[in-house]
């Protein structure tokens, strides 16, 4: 029995000691040396001098991580895009807490206009086409009876229709007035 517990003990102890030379070996400074990891390296400190420096190299974020070069990533600008437009002009006078073109998501803020009841949409597109199961609306609402005190609850999809209908058709309006700007241009 006490060679057990002695056993224990030093294995404690030497538990103890390892932990002890991991954290005294990883606080000590590194002499810093030609061929040291830890080597100052000169950064300028204006971004605009940064950015050219790294257009000289010709890498960047994607090369870095994928070693890839002249990979061409395109992206339609927002205004192009008749149901982003549209979806934005219908929720003109609601606050927006997230809009990622990129990641096709549009998420309002919590609206009321009375103070009782807060109402929350969300957004996502899953393509750029001009069609109703192109994207897709959430729609949340909150009913706080005091401070601490709300119940969120999903809305009926009545209401998240009503917003996609307003989407489609004001994406239509915005299609049909290009299509007019365009006509214009050609004659």
């Amino acid at each position: 029995m006490a060679i057990k517990i002695y056993k224990q003990n030093m294995n404690k102890n030497f538990l103890t000691i390892i932990i002890a030379f991991i954290m005294i070996v990883s606080c000590s400074k590194n002499k810093e040396s030609e061929n040291s990891v830890f080597k100052k390296k000169s950064v300028p400190i204006n971004a605009t001098e940064r950015a050219g420096k790294a257009i000289e190299k010709g890498g960047g974020l994607q090369e870095s991580l994928f070693g890839k070069k002249n990979a061409v990533t395109t992206y339609d600008f927002a205004t192009s895009n008749s149901m982003w437009r549209a979806s934005i002009e219908v929720l003109k006078e609601i606050p927006l807490a997230n809009v990622d073109y990129s990641g096709g998501v549009i998420i309002t803020d919590w609206y009321s206009k009375d103070g009782k009841e807060s109402v929350k949409i969300n957004i996502t597109f899953s393509s750029n086409e001009l069609n109703i199961s192109s994207f897709n609306v959430i729609s949340f609402k909150k009913l706080c009876t005091s401070l601490n005190d709300c119940k969120i609850e999903k809305m009926e999809n009545d209401f998240s229709s009503t917003i996609k209908n307003k989407i489609i058709s004001k994406a239509r309006e915005i299609e049909i007035a290009r299509a007019n700007a365009e006509e214009k241009k050609k004659n």
